[in-house]
């Protein structure tokens, strides 16, 4: 069972990783761009202070999510051997 599982998610975790670095990435680009434009807002329109670290928390939750999934393939590893996780 430990092995069909341990396929199973290597066989998903290009898509998986994939998709995290997207949305980690994206969230990044908002989470900086919205530090600019809050900084030049003014008046009624300006921007809440802390909806710029929603982002940042996003981007952090995916790269933490990509670590877990990583270390959960480590401890599933059916094999005696060395498992390196490239990319």
């Amino acid at each position: 069972m430990k092995s069909v599982a341990f396929y199973l998610l290597m066989f998903i975790r290009p898509f998986l990783k994939i998709s995290l670095k997207i949305i980690g990435g994206l969230c990044m680009v908002t989470f900086v761009a919205l530090l600019i434009i809050g900084g030049m807002s003014d008046g009624e329109n300006k921007l809440p202070a802390w909806l710029p670290f929603i982002y940042l928390a996003i981007s952090f939750a995916a790269f933490l999510a990509g670590w877990f999934y990583d270390n959960l393939l480590l401890k599933l590893n059916p094999e005696s051997n060395i498992l390196i996780l490239d990319r």
